[in-house]
């Protein structure tokens, strides 16, 4: 059952490059550390760069967004 008053989700269309394809359980999802000046998470996708965090970072950067909006930063504009 699908709610209708949750619509329009946070990030409209205007900021999404892309969708990610269907995923599952068997997904290979893979997350790694960096401890250098700040703690930097780099999130990966069946092996696609999709997601960077930093500590205290709201929001984080995303490479499936077209512009910064209120649930990502373009990663194009982090620089690390």
């Amino acid at each position: 059952m699908q709610i209708e008053e949750n619509h329009p989700f946070l990030n409209s269309a205007e900021f999404v490059r892309e969708n990610l394809d269907p995923f599952d359980a068997w997904t290979p999802v893979e997350v790694t550390w960096d401890f250098a000046e700040e703690i930097l998470a780099k999130i990966f996708l069946s092996e696609r760069l999709i997601a960077k965090l930093t500590v205290g970072a709201r929001p984080g950067w995303s490479s499936l967004v077209t512009k910064d909006g209120p649930l990502a930063k373009k990663m194009a504009d982090f620089q690390h």
